[in-house]
């Protein structure tokens, strides 16, 4: 794991936070982007537009391939890394200053 051998989450570096944080965005993106797109063809594509979600989704991919499911994700996981790496970094060091004003602990 990311966490050192004897140590606690609080003990590690920001660098493995910003790793950890870019991952599972870019984790969440390889999971939902189909989702995502098959959505912003059912609110775009009026031929899409009446069409149940489970529907959609088999029509885009009978219609227009595997591909067509994840076109775009290179560009969303490329901003997506760096958006969630600080924003998850941002979020354990304002924990970890919370517990040090709150509790007085050293973490």
């Amino acid at each position: 794991g990311l966490t050192p051998e004897g140590k606690t989450k609080a003990d590690l570096p920001t660098h493995n936070i910003l790793f950890a944080g870019g991952m599972s965005g870019v984790l969440y993106w390889c999971a939902f982007f189909p989702a995502d797109t098959v959505k912003t063809k059912m609110q775009l594509d009026p031929t899409f537009k009446n069409l149940s979600f489970l529907s959609a989704f088999k029509r885009t991919y009978a219609t227009f391939g595997f591909q067509s499911l994840y076109a775009g994700w290179v560009i969303t996981v490329c901003r997506a890394f760096p958006a969630n790496a600080v924003t998850f970094a941002t979020y354990e060091h304002v924990v970890r200053l919370w517990d040090r004003k709150v509790h007085g602990s050293k973490k």
